[in-house]
């Protein structure tokens, strides 16, 4: 319902914070360049991010996906 919404958009918006807005719109470039239309696994976003961010990421999704922000 719509706090899935909620979630996905607050998780998204962490990320950015993270590492930095300039960085998360070249990792969005970077998924549309690698993966164009297609689904990606948690695991594949999780390393796409990484890579392009130069930045661990597991503490950060294991909070919003594991536990209950």
């Amino acid at each position: 319902g719509y706090d899935s919404y909620w979630k996905g958009a607050a998780f998204q918006h962490a990320i950015r914070e993270q590492i930095g807005a300039e960085t998360y719109l070249a990792a969005l470039r970077t998924l549309i360049q690698e993966y164009g239309g297609s689904s990606v696994s948690r695991q594949e976003f999780q390393a796409l991010l990484e890579r392009v961010s130069g930045q661990s990421l597991q503490a950060l999704f294991d909070r919003w996906l594991d536990g209950a922000p």
